[in-house]
């Protein structure tokens, strides 16, 4: 199908506290945040971002 609009709820469901030391002086590593969690990126999608 082409020109259909889609909505996909993503879902993260990965455990609050990560199995493995996270490294807190890399930008985007704050500890105000869970240490499980996720970054949404498509792989292979002919998409064009919203605007």
């Amino acid at each position: 199908m082409q020109n259909e609009t889609v909505f996909i709820k993503w879902m993260n469901a990965l455990p609050n506290k990560h199995f493995l030391p996270i490294d807190t002086t890399i930008h985007g590593s704050e500890i105000t945040v869970p240490d499980g969690r996720t970054v949404v990126h498509l792989h292979g999608g002919l998409s064009n971002p919203w605007k």
